[in-house]
């Protein structure tokens, strides 16, 4: 309950950083302390507050209510109750009535862990997302009423800052992290609709008791915040241990690695049997959009077409009643897709409301139900996954002509398109930390042939209703083989953007980018500090099974006004994963100066 941990050089020291968590003034590293000055606490007759709540805290108590200990920790006293069997009976009556507010709000019929798919246009979500989801026990013509349900998020306080202050401070512990309580519906229209992330549901398995407790606690945790690192104390990490508070026979934290990553929280829950009652998948609104897209002809299209173009004219009358159910449905969904973020709770624009208000009104006028929607469930279920650090060994020839090598590879996280693709998004990939050295065997020479800080490739099909441009970002360092005895190593940072085409179902993915380059430092005589270059890259994926893939691509950059103005090379790979985390990687790679061929064993940790 205090989130405990032993320290470096011994002893126990809590990860909550915020004063108002602790009755003790040692109560941070001496539990017993902290014991004694709750227990006291719980039985002094009158509140004395001896720390300051936390007034930015979501959910926490004020200065001037709830006061008493009883009120702050009610979690402590019901676990100190059973444990210690304490007197309620003595225990002093007070009025917590900012505590049972929440409590109303949030009692739970059931508990849920959610996941919001990568988002790779948000550094904050690129990795994807985890949150608990209070489940009530609400219906509405016979069906849940979901949106009414609460969720319980644990994320960073970034402010206004860009992605490189919001790495630099989340990779150092420099934001705090907090809980906050938001209503359901919110989180559905943040990740569902404005970002198209779709949501999978985790029902987990827990008592009523047990879910008293954690409610219990997620306000006690209101009241404190913790330092918040991306790569480990993250919204996964915490989420983890307030659930081992409701069960502590569970083993969550224990299971986790480094990095902890949120799709690594739903592997946990099955490193757990018998935690988890079922899987649901809400598909974002893109995603729904898509399906319903697929249920119409050319025809129906053009009304589309038409209908957002001209909305206050609406459809003809003469149109069979089907058609304009199916139209104005795919309508209403292609107009939130387009302006999810001015349709947000809170949205200004007018225009967008407007459109969206007409074409409602047309579609109330049919009183006509809409006939269910089909929206298949992807392959992207993220604990199916395989897991993001991959360690690689392989074995080859170099130039073709015999030369023998070998080959080391590294990632920290977490997938690139030529990975088994079950478990991720079909046409995102990011790489966090990847590398590889290469000994050729004939001259006893190790080199560093690539090592990178991050690489990220979000490729976005051109649909008819999608014209969203694909990009890719790059940082870090390779060898360049662009002469015969001259293999330098520089630092290299690329950003690109272009066009993606792809078949029904990502089968096939062709994609076409304009990069722009730089590296350095000065490369041979006459050179610039940095050379700045310009060119093409681009790649073809077939996915034969979600298990076997083969990519291939390659770039081609001009330098001008510097001695070498051109530079290029290319890789080819096919990777097929023969067992759960084991995979065969067959790989080609072409320089000026260079060509490689490798059979290797790729493991997924």
């Amino acid at each position: 309950m205090l989130h405990l941990r032993g320290g470096f050089f011994g002893g126990l020291s809590s990860e909550a950083d915020g004063t108002s968590f602790f009755l003790s003034p040692v109560g941070h590293d001496d539990p017993e302390a902290e014991l004694r000055a709750t227990v006291t606490a719980f039985y002094a007759p009158e509140a004395k507050a001896p720390f300051a709540p936390n007034a930015k805290a979501p959910f926490a108590p004020n200065a001037t209510a709830d006061e008493h200990a009883i009120c702050k920790f009610p979690a402590r006293l019901i676990f100190l109750s059973a444990k210690l069997g304490l007197d309620l009976g003595a225990l002093p009556r007070v009025t917590c009535s900012k505590f049972e507010e929440f409590w109303k709000r949030a009692e739970p019929h059931s508990i849920s862990l959610i996941f919001s798919s990568y988002y790779l246009n948000n550094p904050a979500s690129a990795f994807g997302h985890t949150f608990l989801r209070l489940n009530k026990d609400r219906r509405v013509k016979g069906k849940p009423a979901e949106l009414l349900d609460y969720g319980v998020d644990f994320s960073a306080t970034v402010g206004d800052d860009n992605a490189l202050i919001y790495a630099m401070k989340g990779l150092t512990g420099l934001y705090a992290g907090q809980f906050k309580l938001v209503p359901f519906f919110y989180k559905v229209r943040e990740y569902n609709d404005y970002e198209s992330r779709d949501l999978w549901d985790y029902e987990l398995e827990l008592t009523r008791s047990q879910m008293t407790l954690l409610v219990a606690h997620l306000w006690e945790l209101g009241s404190t915040s913790f330092d918040y690192y991306y790569m480990t104390e993250n919204c996964s990490y915490h989420i983890l241990g307030a659930l081992e508070v409701a069960n502590p026979d569970l083993e969550l934290i224990e299971h986790l690695g480094w990095p902890v990553l949120p799709a690594d929280t739903l592997k946990v829950l099955r490193k757990n049997p018998g935690l988890t009652r079922g899987v649901r998948y809400r598909p974002s609104l893109r995603s729904t959009l898509d399906a319903r897209l697929k249920t119409l002809d050319g025809s129906d299209l053009d009304l589309i077409d038409e209908l957002v173009s001209h909305p206050k004219v609406g459809l003809s009358a003469a149109l069979p009643t089907e058609t304009r159910v199916r139209v104005l449905d795919a309508a209403i969904d292609l107009v939130e897709a387009r302006h999810a973020k001015d349709l947000m709770v809170g949205g200004r624009d007018l225009p967008a409301h407007a459109l969206k208000q007409q074409i409602l009104e047309h579609r109330a006028a049919l009183k006509l139900a809409s006939a269910p929607l089909d929206t298949p469930v992807p392959d992207s279920r993220p604990d199916l996954g395989h897991d993001s650090v991959r360690l690689g060994i392989a074995a080859g020839l170099a130039d073709l002509q015999g030369g023998r090598q070998l080959s080391a590879s590294f990632r920290l996280a977490l997938h690139e398109l030529a990975d088994p693709a079950r478990g991720y998004p079909e046409s995102a990939a990011i790489e966090f930390l990847p590398g590889r050295v290469r000994w050729a065997v004939d001259e006893a020479r190790l080199s560093l042939e690539d090592l990178g800080f991050v690489r990220i490739l979000s490729l976005t099909p051109m649909r008819r209703y999608n014209r969203q441009v694909s990009w890719r970002v790059s940082a870090g360092a390779l060898t360049l083989h662009e002469h015969a005895g001259k293999q330098p190593i520089v630092a290299s940072g690329e950003v690109g953007g272009g066009v993606t085409l792809a078949t029904s179902g990502n089968f096939l993915t062709a994609f076409l980018l304009g990069d722009f380059a730089v590296q350095g430092p000065q490369l041979e005589s006459g050179d610039w500090p940095a050379r700045l270059g310009i060119g093409p890259s681009g790649g073809l994926r077939l996915r034969f099974h979600p298990d076997l893939v083969w990519m291939t691509g390659g770039q081609s950059l001009y330098f001008p006004l510097q001695p070498s103005t051109l530079s290029w090379r290319a890789i080819s790979t096919l990777r097929w994963q023969f067992a759960s985390g084991v995979a065969l990687d067959l790989a080609g790679r072409l320089h000026p100066a260079l060509t490689e061929l490798e059979l290797g064993v790729m493991v997924y940790l």
